[in-house]
């Protein structure tokens, strides 16, 4: 057999010249000038029927042409110096990222000034927007919309770099990674400017360090401010002005006054041990490191790190993320999406849990998981260790830990008093009765005693869970039966659709009321049948017998008209459906007072 590349493979076209395929080199095969023609748009990915992520596959190629091989269309050069000194494509100051607000007849706020401190938006502008003659009049569009219909927002300003992704679509990922460092800063930046500014103008290092401290929490922040004060030598300086050579304190070599470091004028490391330290330090996730000396109690700060690493994008953004996770985990208004493939923070500052990201994914803000209204937080959670009793793991759970009362995160007691102190949340509990331990003491028998157990346990208060009972698997079929016939349904909603694009005709078509109908039922089943999923673990939960039974009459009767609903839509031709239109009119008013009872009882329950 001839090895790869041959025999010859005649064409196809008019082209004379055969197409030889290469396993050694892709680019054999795709030229450059193919990779470069990729708008980047992902429909590809949209409508490959074995969900190849072709786009990635792309920017791989990109990647290499743009870093290693250095091959890229000369537009693209000019672009990436623009965006590296600019922090734009168009190679424009940042000074004019304004100008496009001069023919507005209002004030657009900007982050910063008076007042904004509360704005519920931000309207990220982004480099089109601010500086493309074709893109500034959707940008003022978009500011008279929010303005007239008075909603609380306000833009960066000059404060605004450009996001990278531009960089990253063409290959350029140290492009990106330095644009995305960039804006990274300008959030935490924000974050400890409106501090400083509340604490009376104390330095940035300061600031920083008083919240890294006490993981964001601006009052613990300022009560320890406030009681402890806070001396700048505790902050890491950089010394430049001291011309002798010192001996680093690690490898004992002399250090030259350019590279000279020091955090406390009396410990004194080279760069390369500082880089070395550092770098460890932060791809463990620490980012509350101190002098190398270790009797040395000096922190480094911030402007330390991005001295150190300002040429090291790679360790800064990696520094940069450890931050931003923990300003994420320890802010009640910010979460990360549960999405695997999605990396977006969403925000939520009202007491609405549904939250719905960009990308698409639904979850519940407060427990993170997936959307479970009518169901409460503490109802799904116990419902998830019961379904997961099979899980080693999950036994070992229920059988040792504890939820926090406050941050229901898992806790595990493995030794000492009843009194708990969370890690997380730094609540404070009683192990036996998860009451506040400011109600526990002497007045209940002490640290190893509490008297509220003991009575709840005379008064039969404690329930053990019980693994193998049938009333369990009764609930638990029925919850994933309900979940598998939504999964059923969104298949064959696509046919529905495709039914009512193509086949309808003249007659359907000026019905208004059809197509209508029809979209509504589908968007009704759909919520329905998640309600009656989330409904079971509520239904198990019940113990009080005649408010199960007005429970259970709601919801066998939603259930009834669900099913009912749903073979009336789902039909194999349009005019079976045309003649069902009257019916699923009907049926979706009653379908939909049932519903609304069924929710109003569970939020009482």
């Amino acid at each position: 057999m001839s090895e790869s590349g041959s025999p010859k493979v005649s064409s196809t076209t008019s082209n004379s010249t055969g197409v030889i395929v290469s396993s050694n080199n892709v680019f054999e095969l795709i030229t450059p000038e193919e990779v470069w023609a990729c708008t980047s748009c992902k429909a590809c990915d949209e409508i490959c029927p074995v969900n190849i992520e072709i786009l990635d596959k792309i920017l791989d190629m990109r990647r290499h042409l743009a870093l290693m091989a250095s091959e890229f269309p000369s537009e693209l050069g000019k672009a990436y110096v623009a965006m590296e000194n600019s922090s734009n494509p168009w190679g424009a100051s940042q000074d004019k990222r304004l100008d496009w607000t001069k023919e507005l007849d209002f004030e657009v706020p900007v982050l910063g000034e008076p007042g904004t401190d509360t704005a519920e938006y931000l309207y990220w502008i982004g480099c089109a927007g601010a500086f493309d003659d074709r893109n500034i009049h959707v940008t003022r569009a978009v500011a008279t919309l929010l303005h007239r219909s008075k909603v609380s927002y306000a833009v960066l300003g000059p404060k605004e770099q450009c996001t990278g992704d531009s960089a990253r679509r063409t290959g350029n990922e140290f492009v990106y990674q330095q644009l995305a460092i960039q804006n990274i800063e300008n959030i935490i930046n924000s974050e400890i400017e409106n501090f400083s500014e509340y604490l009376g103008n104390i330095t940035h290092d300061e600031s920083f360090y008083l919240l890294m401290k006490h993981n964001w929490n601006k009052d613990k922040a300022t009560e320890d401010f406030c009681n402890n004060g806070i001396h700048i030598s505790d902050i890491v300086k950089i010394d430049i002005e001291n011309k002798k050579l010192k001996q680093c304190m690690v490898c004992f070599d002399d250090i030259l006054p350019i590279n000279q470091l020091t955090i406390c004028n009396e410990h004194f490391f080279c760069k390369n041990c500082w880089n070395g330290y550092l770098t460890s330090q932060i791809n463990d996730g620490n980012t509350n490191m101190r002098c190398m000396d270790p009797k040395c109690t000096k922190h480094v700060t911030y402007s330390f790190i991005r001295t150190l690493f300002n040429k090291n994008p790679k360790i800064l953004c990696k520094y940069f993320t450890w931050i931003i996770n923990s300003f994420v985990q320890y802010k009640n208004t910010y979460k990360y999406c549960p999405n695997p493939k999605c990396e977006l923070i969403s925000f939520n500052n009202d007491d609405e849990n549904k939250t719905t990201c960009t990308c698409g994914t639904t979850f519940c803000f407060s427990c993170h998981q997936n959307y479970h209204f009518p169901a409460s937080c503490s109802v799904i959670n116990l419902w998830n260790k019961k379904c997961n009793k099979d899980s080693e793991n999950a036994l070992w759970l229920m059988e040792n830990t504890k939820n926090c009362p406050k941050c229901k995160i898992s806790i595990e007691k493995n030794h000492g008093c009843n009194h708990m102190t969370c890690e997380n949340c730094k609540h404070q509990f009683c192990w036996l009765c998860k009451e506040d331990w400011k109600k526990h003491g002497t007045a209940t028998g002490g640290f190893y005693k509490c008297n509220v157990f003991i009575k709840m346990k005379k008064n039969n208060q404690i329930v053990k869970e019980d693994y193998g009972d049938e009333r369990f698997l009764h609930y638990f079929s029925r919850y994933k039966n309900h979940d598998e016939a939504k999964e059923i349904f969104y298949k064959n909603v696509q046919k529905i659709e495709s039914m009512l694009e193509k086949d309808m005709t003249r007659e359907m078509a000026q019905s208004i009321s059809f197509e209508h109908n029809v979209k509504d039922s589908i968007s009704l089943l759909l919520e329905c049948r998640e309600t009656l999923k989330w409904s079971y673990p509520i239904g198990y939960s019940i113990e009080d017998e005649t408010i199960k039974d007005l429970f259970e009459f709601w919801q066998q009767n939603l259930e009834k008209y669900c099913e009912y609903l749903n073979n009336l839509i789902e039909v194999k031709t349009i005019y079976k459906l045309w003649s069902n239109n009257k019916t699923i009119s009907n049926t979706m008013r009653t379908t939909k007072k049932y519903h609304k009872n069924l929710c109003n009882k569970l939020s009482e329950i």
